[in-house]
């Protein structure tokens, strides 16, 4: 959990504003556990089981199943909790002002290990190359691949048959789709998200607690311009579940933990948790 959320609670709760048709998320390991805790904050989303992990590319096959042969699809990364609603909207209205029929949502990184890398000539994407197969050029490219797409439902089906697994993950990679379209004369193209850290994934701990320190940051801010006094945001954690009126003052070294609601002219701390209060 991060900020008393799941990582996929965040995301969903992100997604679900754009008010699609129909939501899904595809499960693999630990595909139980995820289910159950999805059925808790997410009653529309249908879960899809990867039962063999075949790459991206065989995910996103699996999940178009008895799906509408057209319209357009959101592809999002399950890992990313910082993710908003407004950034997806303005992807999703670029995607329809040029007219491509797939949209790669990327970002500046000042440090891009690990993430795919955006291939471009004269300006227009050629295709997105994951890090383990980058060239040592390629992987001083600074704009990265977010994991987020937007497709065109008929010509992503057109494509998917043609991915290969010559890589050296042995993985169908959903990115090759992008490549396999700017081969056929097909116009794909970029939106460059203004913070990059809305799009930081999380692979380990340590990344997790970079990725929750953001998120105490991005709440601690949204309280304060809300006349929330925060003597020292650094060391004060707040669950987004809390609900604090304005003219609180949250003294150094607190922990807002769960359904807690905090009225006007409370002071609370230092150095004081409260969970579920």
């Amino acid at each position: 959990k991060i900020s008393g959320k799941s990582i996929l609670e965040h995301l969903i709760n992100q997604v679900s504003k754009l008010e699609s048709k129909e939501l899904r998320v595809v499960v693999g390991a630990g595909s139980q556990e995820v289910s159950q805790a999805l059925s808790t904050f997410s009653k529309s989303a249908k879960t899809v089981l990867q039962e063999v992990r075949r790459g991206t590319g065989d995910a996103v096959r699996i999940a178009l199943a008895d799906s509408p042969t057209s319209g357009t699809l959101l592809v999002c990364a399950g890992d990313t909790p910082l993710l908003t609603s407004q950034t997806l909207e303005s992807l999703l209205e670029n995607h329809n002002k040029t007219g491509a029929l797939a949209t790669v949502l990327t970002a500046e990184l000042p440090d891009p290990f690990g993430y795919g890398r955006i291939i471009k000539t004269n300006g227009e994407l050629i295709s997105i190359v994951e890090e383990r197969d980058a060239t040592a050029a390629e992987r001083e490219i600074t704009e990265i691949n977010s994991g987020v797409y937007i497709f065109d439902i008929t010509a992503l089906r057109e494509a998917l048959p043609k991915l290969d697994k010559k890589n050296s993950q042995g993985e169908e990679y959903l990115t090759d789709v992008i490549g396999i379209l700017r081969k056929e004369g097909k116009k794909v193209a970029t939106y460059l998200t203004e913070d990059f850290t809305e799009i930081l994934g999380i692979n380990d701990r340590s990344q997790l607690a970079d990725v929750t320190a953001l998120m105490r940051d991005r709440i601690n801010e949204n309280l304060m311009l809300n006349g929330v006094t925060i003597v020292d945001s650094a060391s004060t954690w707040i669950d987004q579940t809390a609900s604090i009126e304005a003219d609180v003052r949250i003294e150094p070294g607190t922990s807002i933990q769960g359904d807690c609601k905090i009225k006007s002219g409370a002071v609370i701390g230092p150095r004081t948790t409260l969970i579920d209060c």
